[in-house]
């Protein structure tokens, strides 16, 4: 993702998004996706790297490789953090990943103690609502809830010590 060129960063990212459908935890090459995952969320032009890393993380088995791969959980929570209006999409598919991830119960401890991650569910649990995230009647979107019972889970696992 060194290259400036918006076009190649693009087709270099579908290009990890189609790979991370097929790759998954086992196989030779999974670290080397992650790897390249991690790195190429520091472009949040498009949706492809953070939705490659939503589908690597729908695969229950590879969710220990991504929790514990280097890098990666502040890489999700960076996305999940955005501010800027126009990363929105990039903002909810991150948080949405991180839910995902929380629902492996051995790996709680690892993102509860991860100040990103925390940070990350926090924010997106009581930050002020947009539009997407709440339904006409003002009730919770069904991902706030999900957010909050994840966050739920992890202050949880830290209070299993």
């Amino acid at each position: 993702m060194a290259d400036n060129n918006a076009d190649v960063r693009t087709y270099a990212a579908r290009t990890l998004e189609w790979l991370a459908s097929d790759i998954h935890n086992g196989m030779p090459c999974h670290d080397n996706l992650l790897r390249a995952l991690t790195k190429a969320t520091l472009w949040t032009k498009t949706c492809c790297i953070v939705e490659a890393l939503a589908a690597q993380a729908m695969v229950a088995e590879n969710r220990p490789a991504m929790v514990l791969h280097d890098g990666l959980l502040d890489a999700l929570a960076s996305l999940a953090l955005l501010e800027y209006i126009g990363d929105e999409e990039v903002r909810n598919c991150a948080t949405s990943t991180l839910v995902e991830l929380t629902k492996e119960e051995t790996l709680r401890e690892v993102m509860a103690r991860n100040e990103g991650v925390m940070t990350a569910l926090t924010h997106a649990t009581f930050a002020k609502p947009i539009s997407s995230n709440t339904t006409y009647k003002g009730k919770q979107s069904p991902m706030i809830t999900k957010t909050k019972i994840a966050l739920k889970n992890l202050a949880s696992a830290l209070n299993e010590e």
